[in-house]
């Protein structure tokens, strides 16, 4: 597994994904959507919610923890309904 490509920290490159705590999965998940959407430059709020989700779904994480993620980044607002 290219453990870089999750982009999770080196500490974790020996474990088994099962073996990293559920907490620290989307804390680093989490801080990983507010780093790239801070490079995101362009584009309506719905543009930048719709780029960060197929980012983080293009490094393996669960679609249900995505968009719980990005409602807490987007102040709850949702704006999947292009995803669905």
């Amino acid at each position: 597994m290219n453990y870089r490509r999750k982009a999770l920290p080196h500490k974790y490159g020996s474990m088994p994904l099962h073996s990293i705590d559920d907490d620290d999965y989307e804390r680093m998940l989490f801080e990983l959507l507010k780093d790239k959407k801070k490079s995101i430059r362009k584009g309506e709020e719905h543009e930048k919610w719709i780029k960060l989700f197929r980012f983080a779904a293009s490094h393996g994480f669960e679609s249900e923890m995505i968009k719980r993620n990005l409602k807490q980044i987007f102040n709850g607002n949702e704006y999947d309904e292009d995803m669905e």
